[in-house]
């Protein structure tokens, strides 16, 4: 991959007369720019035509970003409301809950404001909020260069009444992100008619393509949001037993996964459920309403029900209102207060709240996301977009 970098710089280099770098080898170049934030980066670009085209290499955007990744470089994404009408996004860390940016939106959604229907590699996925609009328009876009990738159109006709389910994630074999939409329609739908129907957006091919739909359940969120395992999970709770459902980016195959039967003693209390990701590995988070205790099962063996094990158990206390995820410290970000409007960390080892936060009213937040370079078109704009792009 470092190679691939040096032979793209030194085709940049031969032609570049604003900045040498006769005292500087090529290799150590790319060396200090992998460590560099984007912020910092974004900024390089403007220094010289060298820097713009290794800074915007695909293998170096590719690199950069695996780097980031092992560094454990997680963001929480906020769209707070704002009485100024504009359309902004906040991201601060998931290990301290500071370094606030922000973003402002440089596009508007068909109706009213955004949802965030998943993130990948430093792209968001956004819809509109409205439920009848929802899922129907999609914007891939990375918040720290700006780009963005409108998608309009789709397989199907759009009709009244329809629940729409998005997920977004990568294919790491292809090198390629797509995005999964299922379309419930509630007349036929709830009434045992007309199962979903499904399509697939692939970015390479900047293009939509219809899926068998067959025999999946109906998941609680429009949004199948947990990344696992090349696959995005969502919990399905109107069948019985309770299951996640999930999505192969791979194979482009719907699929289930039981969850770990409940404690006898707890049948006929009111129990709650989320899922999210723990050290890679699928999570469950399962709190009951009575005892004020919430348990986080993790399966260990990925789509194996006997896989699960109860990790830990949180006092749940008033002050809670729902775990969310874990940061690398393997500390839980929580909803905190009793709607559940501001976020905070908690201890899990001191069983204690520490750095309350984001206490303003908010539409949307997506806990998870990168920093990247990437761009959200297929590969051939992106390489005409750096070779066209003089400084």
């Amino acid at each position: 991959m470092t190679t691939q970098i040096v032979e793209s710089c030194k085709r940049a280099q031969s032609s570049d007369t604003i900045l040498s770098f006769k005292h500087l080898p090529i290799e150590l170049l790319i060396e200090i720019l992998l460590k560099l934030p984007v912020k910092a980066l974004i900024k390089l670009t403007c220094v010289c035509k060298t820097w713009y085209s290794v800074v915007n290499d695909s293998h170096f955007i590719t690199t950069h970003l695996n780097q980031s990744t092992l560094n454990g470089d997680n963001h929480l994404v906020h769209l707070p409301t704002s009485p100024s009408g504009k359309r902004w996004c906040s991201m601060l860390s998931m290990d301290t809950l500071d370094g606030l940016s922000i973003r402002e939106i440089p596009f508007n959604p068909e109706f009213d404001t955004f949802r965030i229907a998943g993130s990948c590699n430093g792209l968001l996925c956004l819809t509109d909020y409205r439920f009848q609009h929802y899922g129907h328009t999609l914007y891939l876009w990375n918040p720290s260069t700006q780009k963005v990738n409108i998608l309009r159109d789709s397989c199907f006709p759009r009709k009244p009444d329809t629940f729409v389910v998005l997920g977004f994630g990568f294919h790491h074999q292809a090198n390629d992100y797509k995005v999964v939409r299922i379309l419930y329609d509630f007349n036929l739908y709830f009434n045992g008619g007309k199962g979903p129907e499904a399509e697939v957006f692939t970015l390479s091919t900047n293009s939509w393509r219809k899926i068998e739909a067959d025999g999946i359940d109906f998941p609680d969120e429009q949004s199948m949001s947990v990344f696992v395992n090349g696959a995005v999970h969502g919990k399905a709770s109107r069948g019985s037993p309770e299951r996640i459902m999930s999505f192969n980016f791979a194979d482009e195959k719907f699929g289930e996964i039981m969850l770990p039967r409940r404690e006898s003693d707890m049948e006929r209390v009111t129990v709650k459920e989320s899922i999210g990701v723990f050290k890679e590995l699928l999570a469950l988070f399962r709190w009951y309403g009575e005892s004020k205790n919430c348990q986080v099962w993790v399966m260990r063996e990925y789509g194996v029900a006997d896989s699960w094990t109860k990790q830990f158990s949180i006092d749940v206390r008033e002050r809670i209102f729902q775990p969310l995820c874990f940061n690398r410290n393997d500390e839980v970000l929580v909803q905190e207060g009793d709607d559940g409007r501001r976020l905070a960390l908690y201890d899990l080892k001191s069983q204690e709240l520490k750095a309350v936060c984001l206490e303003n009213r908010w539409i949307d937040f997506h806990a998870g996301a990168k920093t990247s370079m990437k761009v959200p078109f297929q590969k051939q704009k992106e390489d005409n977009a750096a070779s066209n792009g003089k400084r």
